[in-house]
């Protein structure tokens, strides 16, 4: 496994999750989790975001007790292996907003309440150089601004 951390006070409007890292050259596919709980195995998913590098496409889902739901599987592959990437998932109170390489790629609506999400799951076919934690400030004049920022490296 390439990185399992907990997510710092659970997900929430504003958190802002950047996974940075490099697809291995020879690799079939990766996985970004938001997950309830430490188990690899985890029967709550609220967002599996995987990286198909062999069919050409991203596929999003969310596993609920133990079963998968419908895939969404459309846009194009922004990543390519033995290149590196930086995906950024924004927490919004409807859905995930999810860019690459500074890019939009996609939304994902919250098939699964956000508030019981605690894990971040990375696996497969990656090298994961980091994975930060921003909170951001909402409302009049608060503007976009940094607040909290956490940053799990080393992997």
């Amino acid at each position: 496994m390439a990185h399992l951390s907990p997510i710092p006070g659970g997900l929430r409007p504003g958190l802002s999750i950047r996974v940075r890292g490099q697809a291995i050259p020879a690799g079939d596919r990766f996985a970004i989790n938001l997950q309830s709980g430490p188990a690899s195995d985890s029967a709550t998913i609220a967002l599996h975001f995987s990286v198909r590098l062999n069919q050409g496409y991203v596929a999003r889902n969310s596993k609920r007790h133990g079963t998968w739901e419908q895939e969404i599987g459309d846009g194009p592959l922004l990543i390519h292996k033995g290149q590196p990437f930086d995906i950024l998932i924004r927490v919004d109170p409807d859905r995930y907003i999810v860019e690459i390489n500074g890019q939009f790629f996609c939304d994902f609506p919250h098939r699964i309440p956000f508030t019981t999400v605690d894990h971040i799951q990375v696996s497969g076919d990656v090298r994961v150089s980091g994975v930060t934690f921003e909170t951001r400030a909402h409302g009049p004049g608060a503007g976009f601004h940094n607040v909290t920022h956490t940053t799990y490296r080393n992997f």
